[in-house]
């Protein structure tokens, strides 16, 4: 039973992970690209934790860039991490939707396929110990 209930998930997960790629890779490819600027860091608080020791805080970069027009256009990483991924100054690659700027992203794998990725991980450790258990179990 928790063999299948394994495999399931992880047919689940794989199924997420890879239509959250497609939806990605389909979107980036009509993204322009230019160059930023991390400008500042953002504080990002996780909630408390209820028993335990309590999450740290952690920072987002603030991204300062132009568009093809010569507009500047600010916004804030998707993934925050407990030490700054890049530093004060950094140049940093700039993927943004023409048609609205502000929901640039940095041209990084992380911030592009983070959550792909994570899925991705999540379905093969679920593969991986469904068909461990259900080979203990064979024998």
């Amino acid at each position: 039973m928790l063999t299948k209930a394994l495999l399931v998930v992880a047919l689940a997960l794989a199924l997420c992970g890879g239509a959250t790629a497609l939806v990605k890779a389909s979107a980036y490819s009509g993204y322009a690209r230019s160059t930023g600027i991390v400008v500042a860091f953002r504080g990002v608080t996780p909630p408390p934790a209820q028993k335990g020791p309590q999450p740290e805080p952690k920072v987002a970069a603030v991204v300062e860039f132009t568009d093809g027009s010569g507009k500047a256009h600010r916004f804030v990483a998707g993934w925050s991490w407990r030490a700054p991924a890049h530093a004060l100054g950094d140049r940093v690659p700039v993927l943004y939707p023409a048609s609205d700027p502000a929901n640039g992203v940095i041209d990084s794998l992380p911030e592009k396929w983070g959550l792909p990725l994570v899925l991705g991980g999540a379905a093969t450790i679920c593969l991986v110990l469904g068909l461990a258990i259900g080979g203990l179990r064979a024998r």
